[in-house]
This record gives structure tokens, C-alpha cells and sequence, in this order.
């Protein structure tokens, strides 16, 4: 057993990084869940949260069971949702972690999309699952280009110019 717990999400195909339009029906997310606590996502410097989409791309209003597991918090999210032709969810992945979000359209197979905790940085960071016709979960992702820099070390620890840790 992997870090993301039960067999049915270590079972799960990897989606499909590709390219697409996003052309939702509306403006708004059907609905919005937000991971993790602000305070202590403001507390980790230079690290934005992450926005994910998760879109029914499809002519009909369709189910879809949508789970994230967070690597040091274990299953954080579960929801059955139930998006029009063309609508779409938001989830704000607020603390820096490795994620796992794992989405299947009513009858197809589940996918998964990770996002790895280095990919918390000083850059805005965004993910859009699409959900076809066929249940095949794609994505894109983008960010901005920020050079970061270095990252302080945390309190109570230091770290060497060549990045290990002091001794």
C-alpha cells in the first residue's frame, strides 16, 4: 500500500495530460471546496495554493465522484457531485502537500492527477481536469513564471549554501 491508503485509489489510471480549450456553460463553478486551513497556508511563505477545475465536458448533466488524498492528512476530501452539461467544480488546495485528486464519471474508470509538494512554490499554480463524453479525465496545467529564489529554512533548522542541512 502506497502513501494515498486504500487499493481502489492506488488502482486508479493515471489522466491524460493534454491540451483543450476550457469552454464551461457558466461563469461560476457549481460548487467550491477549499483543502487545508488559510492560516496555516499563509504562515508557509512564498508557497501559493493550488486551484483545480474538475469539468463535466460532455452534452448531458452527468455524477461524478471526485476524492483528494493529502499525503500527511490522508483522505481529505470525498464528494459525489452532480454537474450540468458544461458545468464545472473548483478545489483550492490551500497547504503545501502531495496531493492526490482522483475523479470518476458515474460509470467509467477512475483517474488520477498528483500534484507533488514541490509544486507549492511563489508561483500561482492551476490544474483543469476535463471530464469527456467517453469518461477519459485529461488535464492542463499552468502557472506563472516567478523565479523563486531560496526558501528560508524552517524555524529552528538551518541549511548550508549547497542546500543540505547544517550539521
Amino acid at each position: 500500500m502506497d502513501w494515498r491508503g486504500e487499493s481502489t485509489l492506488a488502482s486508479a489510471r493515471p489522466a491524460v495530460q493534454s491540451s483543450f480549450e476550457f469552454d464551461p456553460t457558466g461563469d461560476d463553478p457549481v460548487g467550491t471546496v477549499e483543502i487545508g486551513s488559510p492560516t496555516t497556508a499563509i504562515r508557509r511563505e512564498e508557497r501559493y495554493p493550488w486551484s483545480v477545475v474538475v469539468w463535466n465536458d460532455a452534452d448531458r448533466e452527468r455524477s461524478f465522484d471526485v476524492s483528494v488524498v493529502s499525503e500527511s492528512l490522508g483522505r481529505v476530501a470525498d464528494r459525489e457531485l452532480v454537474l450540468p452539461a458544461g458545468g464545472w467544480y473548483r478545489l483550492g488546495l490551500l497547504e503545501p502537500d502531495r496531493y492526490a485528486i482522483q475523479v470518476r464519471a458515474h460509470d467509467r474508470p477512475r483517474y488520477e492527477f498528483q500534484i507533488p509538494y514541490t509544486g507549492f512554490d511563489c508561483n500561482r499554480h492551476a490544474a483543469r481536469l476535463r471530464v469527456t463524453s467517453t469518461g477519459l479525465v485529461e488535464y492542463v496545467t499552468w502557472s506563472t513564471a516567478v523565479g523563486c529564489g531560496a526558501y528560508p529554512a524552517p524555524r529552528g533548522e538551518e541549511w548550508t549554501s549547497d542546500g543540505t542541512d547544517a550539521e
